[in-house]
């Protein structure tokens, strides 16, 4: 990857969809709030371990 075209995300983004979700202000388009921490990896974006 290029430094210059990294994106972060952080851990509490997680949470924060989640929450918006259960309270029904985001549609995940056939996602859950499940799904996401495996997004990254189904993009085939690098993530850190």
């Amino acid at each position: 990857m290029e430094p210059a075209n990294d994106i972060f995300v952080s851990v509490v983004t997680h949470g924060e969809v989640s929450l918006k979700f259960a309270l029904g202000k985001i549609e995940l388009q056939g996602m859950t709030p499940e799904d996401l921490p495996e997004t990254p990896s189904r993009a085939d974006h690098d993530t850190p371990r």
